[in-house]
């Protein structure tokens, strides 16, 4: 009886502190369960329609929980320009989520970072990409040359005579050779395609995670959720992808490493080479630094 008893006060506890302590300073939004919060309702219906739903019933500012996260979201472009233009120093801080501790090692990067380091690799990154053309003319011919590769090869192949062309195969290893041009210096190849499609699905298995529930509900409290029955198979998987994620790009930086001048004054080429290159420059000079 006594430990009904103390059940049912934690449990009490726990619904009072989840139902009200959390959520009466938050805007309002649709009504989360426990440990789930709102991502019940995306498994028979699409994120977007769910949002656009919530957004008519609850306004432009609402309150969604992903398990045990609330994320506020906004609707409305005069409300976000208020918010990330006008007072855009109350809001560069980031949600230090817990997955980024297995699947990036840590809050790391840009994205998935904030204060000092965020702000340094930001200014590096934003440095770096001006100079390899974003934003200017330089930029466009790196998209003409990828343009004129997908349009010979698409006359070689009706040369050919093949009828039949998966135009969006095309498009895709054409973006995805810019993108790599910008970040390791060179394009993907049309005849061997094998890279392309480990880069491709290595970055889509990381948005399919994303976009799972289950995901979704273990973040907070992954040491948890990952020995109960489901939840360790999501678990597992993203340990999985975390290392084979390392473990090719660690071996294209290494490899991409054996052909850089640390010590060179020319432009460097691409980001990693800029990464390596400033690397080197700050342990060369002792500094303190997050160039890791």
């Amino acid at each position: 009886m006594g430990f009904i008893l103390v059940a049912v006060g934690l449990i009490v506890v726990y619904l009072f502190n989840f139902y009200y302590i959390q959520r009466r300073k938050l805007p309002p939004g649709p009504f989360p369960l426990p440990f789930l919060g709102n991502t019940y309702s995306f498994i028979n219906t699409p994120v977007d329609l769910c949002l656009q739903q919530w957004k008519d019933q609850y306004g432009d500012i609402m309150t969604i929980w992903f398990g045990t996260v609330p994320m506020i979201t906004l609707h409305n472009s005069k409300v976000i320009y208020d918010t990330f233009v006008k007072d855009a120093d109350s809001y560069v801080g980031r949600m230090l989520q817990s997955w980024n501790e297995i699947v990036r090692a840590g809050h790391l990067g840009v994205i998935f970072s904030e204060g000092i380091l965020w702000r340094d690799h930001r200014r590096f990154a934003l440095h770096v990409f001006r100079n390899l053309g974003l934003g200017r003319n330089i930029m466009q011919e790196r998209v003409l040359d990828d343009v004129c590769g997908l349009v010979n090869h698409v006359k070689s192949e009706v040369k050919a005579g093949n009828g039949e062309i998966n135009m969006f195969n095309e498009l895709d290893i054409s973006v995805g050779s810019i993108i790599n041009s910008l970040t390791f210096g060179y394009r993907f190849s049309r005849d061997n395609r094998s890279e392309f499609t480990r880069v491709k699905a290595i970055a889509s298995e990381a948005v399919s995670f994303f976009n799972s529930v289950l995901y979704r509900v273990m973040d907070g409290k992954i040491n948890f959720f990952k020995h109960l029955p489901f939840f360790k198979d999501v678990y597992d998987a993203n340990v999985k992808h975390a290392n084979e994620s390392r473990a090719f790009f660690g071996s294209q930086i290494d490899a991409h490493l054996k052909n850089i001048d640390l010590e060179s004054e020319e432009e460097p080429t691409d980001f990693v080479e800029a990464y390596l290159r400033q690397q080197h420059k700050l342990n060369k000079e002792g500094a303190e630094h997050t160039f890791t």
